[in-house]
């Protein structure tokens, strides 16, 4: 997976986040029944979005990272 996929996969899912969570994406799921674990359905669609960002963020943390660390360079000493 190269850097440019994930930062587009991340850009995307971000977008359909703001979708789903304002005005176009909201209206299907803007009831209160059914309750789930005692909250209103809207409130756990939120919060399973913003769980999902959670998920996706540490996921982008865990690959770059590592190829952060592998493309620095110890800095060479300049002889005079």
């Amino acid at each position: 997976m190269t850097i440019r996929w994930l930062r587009l996969g991340t850009t995307l899912f971000f977008v359909l986040f703001v979708l789903a969570v304002t005005w176009p994406g909201m209206i299907l799921f803007n009831r209160v029944f059914p309750l789930v674990l005692g909250l209103p359905f809207n409130m756990v669609w939120i919060a399973s979005w913003v769980l999902a960002s959670f998920f996706v963020l540490s996921f982008v943390d865990w690959v770059i990272v590592p190829f952060v660390r592998s493309c620095r360079s110890p800095r060479r000493q300049v002889s005079q």
